[in-house]
């Protein structure tokens, strides 16, 4: 039995041998980490807290390094740091609320009633019309905020117009975007 054991440990060290061989004769890429991300499988939104994979095509990046716009399979990609908000609820949400009631409009003018779940505040170096496609719905940016801004690394900050969250708050997602 004892020899059995030791045949079966030697000949998967072998194995794992000869696949770290086979990788390294390769150059099969590092696997690509990432935390706190949203993945869709079959129509089906699921929470990774961790996920780790082999990149298909290991030159074809998502975002570049520091995170500018780069064009994939004809699609405009960037990194979002997402946020939502409902102006009913007032506070930071809303920039005037009277008795109870968001009175303001959106920046561009629009009334937020008419654009829930289909408007977004984007930063103003994206013009308005603006559309990402977050999850595969598509938001149009409409609206601005004091902290939807283009970070130091590039990142961007959406602010999606909703009362239920896609996401939870600061998830950051790569996004589509296309221009007005």
């Amino acid at each position: 039995m004892r020899i059995r054991i030791i045949i079966i440990l030697l000949a998967v060290a072998l194995i794992a041998v000869l696949a770290f061989a086979v990788i390294a004769y390769t150059q099969i890429p590092p696997l690509e980490c990432r935390n706190n991300v949203y993945l869709e499988i079959e129509g089906v939104v699921t929470y990774v807290n961790n996920i780790c994979y082999v990149p298909v095509m290991p030159v074809q990046q998502p975002v570049s390094d520091n995170n500018i716009p780069v064009l994939i399979d004809n699609k405009v990609m960037v990194l979002a740091k997402i946020s939502h908000y409902d102006p009913s609820l007032g506070g930071p949400n809303c920039a005037t609320f009277i008795n109870g009631v968001c009175v303001s409009t959106m920046a561009n003018g629009e009334r937020w009633q008419d654009n829930i779940d289909k408007a977004c505040a984007c930063p103003p170096e994206y013009p308005f019309l603006t559309k990402f496609i977050v999850y595969g719905k598509e938001w149009v940016c409409k609206d601005r905020g004091s902290k939807i801004v283009k970070e130091i690394d590039g990142t961007i900050w959406l602010d999606l117009l909703t009362v239920n969250p896609v996401v939870p708050y600061g998830t950051i997602l790569e996004v589509e975007i296309i221009n007005p």
